[in-house]
């Protein structure tokens, strides 16, 4: 008993499933079925031809500096990097200048490395992979007031937008790798940014 546990706590992925499979009985929910496959995802990119510094770069970035090997919600925890970016690259701290511009900048390299580490995982949209995660909140934030209760409204309502996807973010999932990662969570993030602005104006 002791060593079939232990073999449950070294594969992660059985221990989260079977988890689920705990709450979802709780829940009076039939495990009988797989969760589904996106539909609108597309195909897995081919493993990256880089190597060494390069790669480990590129996967680090992709990873949102390593808070994508969060156990639990490392698409949540990914956001917060994109929290600390608008918290130090938008006024008073920063120009709106240089956010736009910084914003551009992690955008362009986050298709790229999003693709690198997709071939790398041989996974679509692997849950390591927040760099879209980040890049979306600070399209979220762009112009909103630095304060707390607009950093966190904006968390809130990116992850929200993030989750449901609404047309036609959900569909971008079909672009080829590091685009159909990124787009979607750029798409929500240009969501939760119109309502964040509404929501501060009715406030």
């Amino acid at each position: 008993m002791k060593h079939a546990r232990n073999r449950r706590l070294d594969n992660p992925d059985r221990f989260l499933y079977g988890m689920r499979n705990v709450l979802l009985r709780r829940l009076h929910m039939s495990t009988e079925r797989p969760i589904p496959f996106d539909p609108h995802a597309g195909p897995v990119s081919p493993p990256p031809r880089i190597k060494g510094p390069m790669l480990w770069l590129s996967l680090a970035f992709a990873t949102g500096f390593g808070t994508g090997f969060s156990p639990f919600a490392s698409g949540t925890v990914g956001t917060l990097v994109g929290v600390f970016i608008y918290w130090l690259m938008a006024p008073p701290y920063g120009t709106w200048f240089a956010y736009i511009l910084g914003s551009a900048i992690f955008i362009a390299l986050s298709i790229p490395v999003a693709t690198i580490a997709e071939g790398y995982y041989q996974k679509k949209d692997d849950g390591r992979v927040v760099i879209d995660e980040v890049v979306g909140y600070l399209v979220t934030m762009l112009f909103a007031p630095h304060t707390c209760k607009a950093a966190f409204l904006g968390f809130i309502l990116f992850r929200i937008f993030d989750v449901i996807k609404p047309p036609p973010a959900r569909n971008l999932q079909a672009l080829p790798g590091g685009w159909g990662i990124v787009v979607d969570d750029l798409m929500a993030g240009v969501y939760a940014c119109i309502c964040l602005h509404l929501i501060l104006w009715l406030i």
